[in-house]
């Protein structure tokens, strides 16, 4: 329900003016199952100079704020083409969708109060963690009427990176330096109650020892708005003490919801939903070799499927569990298409914070 902008600035992506062509990008922005809601994008060849510049232009533009709000898309676009000057690529250039759109963004209103760990100031693997905050109106006032799920996602310390330029080409000289901030090592959620949350969890063994800034990402919503702030946090080190658990999760497996029994009958299109707890919480982090949430379908490892961005903690999608806390539960949805007709078996594995495995 909610469709991304998708820049492709390079040659002849989206032919918009050409009725004998129906060109990848006029697919991608016409697709009936996803796609694109706007798109910044290409109708013929152009530099690879003016390419990089102009991306990098617009892309400024485009998360200016005004009022705390981004600008419109439109507006950026706009902006990037008289700040980059006269130039003939130009006209090759194209912003397909309501100019007037803007990105979505959530208001800064949410605050955390407090992040109580073993070492004060510090996240070290293995540690048990409690994110409490509150959420505020906009005059700065505690808002009472906030009830709505809580997301905290920790971020370890940023990666330093380079291009590759794996064909050789000197066009693509010198390589491009840069840093990554890689998926979350860890993802939790709980509820705001009258405007009050405490979420809490376990950090994975699976970190960066390496003592540095990290940080906190929190989000919030009540199914009216949302709100969000994020924060620098110190990363680093291992808790001493470890944890005493060799309990592998605990895993109930269906095809699209929980009323599925093994061996039933699904469509060509089904979506893998697992139900997973442990009470130490689920490793998503990415960050371990080999220690991701997998499935593999019909035993073809070369397809392997990674799973790590599609485990929410908490309940939802039908696993509902409340005797436990919202870090020891949570649940894994994708979606599979075009299977063949005919039997078909998967094969999911899963990852606890201390790297006890179940399949």
């Amino acid at each position: 329900s909610r469709l991304p902008l998708v820049s492709t600035i390079t040659c002849e992506f989206t032919l918009w003016d050409d009725p004998a062509t129906f060109s990848a990008g006029e697919q991608v922005i016409k697709s009936k199952q996803g796609g694109a809601s706007m798109m910044l994008t290409s109708s013929r060849a152009i530099g690879v100079g003016y390419g990089e510049e102009f991306t990098t232009i617009f892309t400024r533009h485009l998360f200016e704020l005004v009022n705390d709000d981004f600008i419109s898309l439109g507006d950026a676009f706009l902006k990037a083409k008289i700040e980059k000057g006269t130039h003939s690529d130009h006209l090759k250039v194209n912003l397909l969708g309501d100019p007037a759109t803007k990105l979505s963004r959530p208001k800064r209103l949410l605050n955390i109060d407090e992040v109580e760990s073993p070492v004060p100031g510090q996240l070290r693997a293995l540690d048990f963690v409690k994110v409490k905050g509150h959420i505020n109106k906009a005059d700065g006032t505690l808002d009472t009427s906030f009830n709505g799920r809580v997301a905290i996602n920790i971020f370890d310390k940023r990666l330093s990176k380079k291009t590759l330029n794996n064909d050789g080409e000197p066009k693509l000289n010198p390589v491009l330096n840069y840093t990554e901030e890689n998926g979350p090592i860890v993802k939790s959620s709980g509820q705001a109650v009258n405007g009050v949350f405490t979420v809490e969890f376990y950090v994975p063994k699976d970190i960066n020892y390496e003592t540095g800034n990290g940080r906190i990402l929190a989000y919030a919503d009540n199914k009216v708005f949302d709100v969000f702030n994020n924060q620098t946090q110190k990363i680093g080190g291992i808790n001493p003490d470890g944890i005493n658990d060799n309990e592998p999760p605990k895993v109930k497996v269906y095809m699209n919801n929980t009323n599925f029994a093994d061996g039933g009958i699904t469509d060509q299109n089904p979506t893998l939903l697992a139900c997973v707890t442990d009470d130490k919480g689920i490793n998503s982090t990415g960050s371990g070799i080999g220690h991701d949430i997998t499935v593999i379908l019909d035993g073809k490892i070369i397809d392997t499927v990674v799973l790590n961005d599609f485990y929410f903690s908490g309940d939802g999608n039908g696993c509902v569990n409340t005797s436990l806390a919202d870090y020891q539960k949570g649940n894994v949805t994708y979606p599979f298409r075009n299977l063949a007709p005919g039997p078909h078996q998967l094969t999911f594995k899963v990852w606890d914070i201390n790297n006890n495995s179940t399949t």
